[in-house]
């Protein structure tokens, strides 16, 4: 069994999108045109309901009768809901049905994925919107449905319908799909939920916007015309004179026979003599073909909030908000719930060990990324709401060390990085002052940094010769390389070789500033900021060191052994010793460049005569 958890947030999408049998093809036939065509029905929930309840409508009423408050005119409006208001959000479980050992499934995540997408943009305009996990149940048994099994298949697979719609997507033999009225005894139990057959799924696939319409509270378009005894106290007359207590209970949808397709059927009614046009094919609760149903009405709107306020609330999904929810180092958070079920009592959850029992807490955050959890406790039961990676909250710091270099000396400067956060990417816009007198920008490199293992480090900016160069590096363009952790150490080095005519004193400086486009920034699994820079300085100093000058045996010191030394070279052929940044050997105690009988005068003065010793090289 694999269980895959998403949650998408609906957007209002304009425009209509086409319906074909088994995804995106030029078919323009629908596999719900093709069921019509083969005079069958591809929803049953009107049928299933009716046999469950074969007494219902065997009752002599003087009114049709109704279901429940939601069937009043006057609670259905009161529920119609109004621009800015908060929006419901309803848990959904996918049950995708699969062969004993996990092939041929149902369906695949992309495709649950793009239903979703599609149900979401269709019912944000009424303010519902979906959140949803996905598991794939293994069973050869039900990867094929017939109309018998469906107390084995939900009994076997359902999971918690009293807090989530249940939705079981398998093959079902008679081509049709159903949901679950809301006042159906079953709904919250494990009998409750949709259950979708396969070709009317995925990609571009309405089917379950319908049935959802259903389980949220809404009847067909044409129930009461062909779902209802002709003429009789339910059915619903063309004349518009009992639209609200009669059929759909919705004036604002037009009776109609049932119709597959896009346009009006002919005809009149048959109790009033009133033609049936004009009609609402484009509704989502007909029959209509895909391209052309784009709409709930109104009145259909208030019955969905209605029916969800009185029969459904255990579905819904806790919403809560944070502000602000990222931040440089310390972050204070304002929580605030926000769901229309009502709460007893809160607990939540921070993610770095501290919880709060409060409706609205506030909460200071140190650096990391937090997943915030709510539990409240409601007149249906607790629910729980997780949101991962909520708080993010950075304390990066990048540096560069001083350094001092000699004229003509190649060398590099090593960025430094300490991060708080997973980077999945950063950029560095390098720029070098002074380059046209005290040295020249080389190369950025990341052998043997905490960067060497990204995938690709790419220039992106080049004019080194004014000093400028930018890196873009990304940890993973298709190998999977992860981020880099959270630590301290190198991320880059900074090439350069000072001039040779850079005199002692000179600097330049090392800063990170925006080149073209391109600002220092670091990219983390939750958003990108601009981590502090610390700059640095490279001082120019002299090349010359010469700090042994007559120290023939090294030890800091001008002594009788190193006057022996200087006799053994004068007149034994002894080896002097060369300083590697001295211009003259150590014999050269008077700085002529030439070791003479003159070089162990200066030294034997020293040591005897209280002479000033040796000369130095460098300061020459």
């Amino acid at each position: 069994m694999k269980i895959i958890r998403v949650c998408l947030v609906a957007v209002v999408c304009a425009g209509l999108l086409t319906s074909s049998v088994w995804g995106a093809t030029d078919d323009p036939v629908s596999f719900k045109q093709s069921v019509a065509q083969a005079g069958g029905t591809w929803c049953r929930t009107q049928e299933i309901f009716d046999a469950r309840y074969p007494d219902r409508n065997n009752k002599d009423a003087q009114a049709c009768p109704i279901e429940g408050p939601c069937d009043l005119v006057v609670n259905r409006d009161a529920n119609i809901p109004n621009p800015g208001d908060p929006s419901l959000t309803i848990r959904l479980k996918f049950h995708i049905l699969c062969n004993d050992d996990g092939t041929n499934c149902a369906s695949t995540q992309a495709a649950v994925d793009a239903q979703m997408e599609l149900t979401n943009q269709e019912y944000a305009p009424y303010g519902v919107t979906f959140v949803y996990e996905t598991e794939f149940n293994n069973s050869t048994q039900y990867r094929s449905w017939a109309d018998n099994e469906e107390s084995g298949l939900k009994n076997t697979f359902a999971d918690e319908p009293d807090k989530q719609c249940n939705i079981y997507v398998t093959y079902v033999e008679g081509s049709y799909s159903f949901g679950t009225f809301p006042w159906d005894n079953t709904a919250l139990t494990n009998m409750g939920g949709i259950v979708m057959t396969e070709p009317a799924f995925g990609f571009n696939e309405k089917t379950l916007t319908h049935e959802l319409g259903h389980c949220l509270g809404l009847w067909h378009t044409h129930h009461g015309v062909d779902e209802v005894t002709e003429c009789g106290q339910c059915y619903e007359r063309a004349d518009n004179s009992n639209g609200d207590v009669a059929g759909d209970f919705c004036s604002d949808t037009r009776p109609t026979p049932t119709n597959f397709n896009c346009n009006d059927p002919s005809g009149n009614e048959p109790c009033t003599l009133t033609p049936w046009a004009p009609t609402d094919p484009q509704n989502y609760m007909g029959y209509s073909p895909d391209f052309c149903i784009n709409e709930f009405s109104p009145q259909q709107a208030g019955r969905i909030h209605c029916w969800f306020a009185q029969e459904l609330t255990g579905w819904v999904a806790l919403g809560f908000l944070g502000d602000p929810r990222e931040g440089s180092e310390s972050v204070t958070v304002n929580f605030t719930y926000d769901s229309p079920l009502a709460g007893n009592s809160f607990k939540w959850y921070f993610g770095d060990g501290d919880s709060a029992m409060v409706e609205n807490p506030t909460h200071t955050f140190g650096p990391g990324i937090f997943d915030v959890a709510l539990t409240v406790s409601t007149d249906v039961g607790e629910i729980t709401a997780v949101e991962q990676q909520f708080v993010t909250v950075w304390a990066d710091t990048l540096d560069a060390p001083p350094v001092e270099e000699a004229p003509n000396t190649a060398g590099y400067w090593e960025i430094n990085c300490t991060n708080a956060l997973p980077v999945t990417e950063f950029i560095l816009p390098v720029t070098l002052t002074n380059v046209t007198s005290v040295l020249f920008l080389d190369s950025v490199s990341f052998v043997g940094t905490r960067l060497d293992y990204f995938e690709s480090k790419q220039v992106v900016f080049d004019n080194r010769f004014v000093g400028q160069l930018a890196y873009r590096v990304q940890a993973n363009v298709g190998g999977g390389a992860p981020p880099l952790p959270p630590g301290s150490g190198p991320i880059a080095r900074v090439h350069y070789r000072t001039r040779v005519n850079a005199d002692p004193g000179d600097t330049s400086y090392i800063a990170m500033t925006p080149l073209s486009a391109y600002t220092l920034k670091a990219t983390t699994l939750t958003t990108n900021y601009e981590p502090v820079f610390n700059g640095a300085t490279l001082n120019v100093v002299s090349g010359c060191e010469c700090p042994n000058q007559a120290d023939i045996e090294p030890d800091n010191f001008v002594t009788a052994l190193d006057l022996s030394a200087c006799i053994d070279i004068l007149f034994a052929g002894a080896s002097d010793v060369q300083d590697p940044l001295c211009p003259s050997p150590r014999f050269d105690a008077d700085c002529d460049n030439f070791t003479t009988a003159l070089d162990l005068t200066v030294v034997i003065d020293h040591l005897f005569a209280g002479g000033a010793g040796p000369c130095d090289p460098c300061a020459l």
